[in-house]
């Protein structure tokens, strides 16, 4: 049972990730060349730009954004991305990604109770997610 589960979520999460490199490589300045090149503002600035209704393709887009605040060292605008995608079209597959990275970059903020609110919730309602593995440490970790 974990196996189908898993292996129908991850060919499901498969083909968004190809959906949203086909729905990328269509914006006017490919988002990811930008996040590739280091060019973190441009990047930014076209994935704001980017509109689906797609369950996964709007969260994966808004996690992006997290990505390149991150990288640009902006830990709490990247925290704030990674929560708003967390929160876009809750589901199993990019619910429990967002949260985790939520978590960790609470973590390198010193924001522990919300790092365990973050890791929590991945125990609590995504028990079977890749990111779930492990949380117990992350949890003790946190607190």
């Amino acid at each position: 049972m974990n196996y189908l589960w898993n292996l129908r979520h991850y060919q499901a999460l498969q083909e968004a990730l190809l959906r949203l490199l086909f729905h990328l490589y269509l914006c006017p300045m490919d988002c990811i060349a930008y996040l590739n090149l280091k060019k973190y503002d441009d990047a930014i600035k076209e994935l704001e730009k980017f509109s689906s209704k797609d369950r996964f393709l709007g969260a994966l887009a808004t996690g992006a954004i997290g990505d390149a605040w991150s990288q640009k060292n902006d830990a709490n605008k990247a925290l704030e991305y990674y929560e708003k995608a967390a929160r876009q079209n809750e589901n199993e597959l990019t619910t429990p990604r967002f949260l985790f990275k939520a978590g960790q970059t609470a973590l390198q903020l010193n924001k522990k109770a919300d790092a365990v609110k973050y890791f929590t919730e991945i125990k609590d309602k995504f028990e079977l997610a890749p990111e779930a593995q492990n949380i117990d440490a992350l949890i003790g970790m946190a607190q």
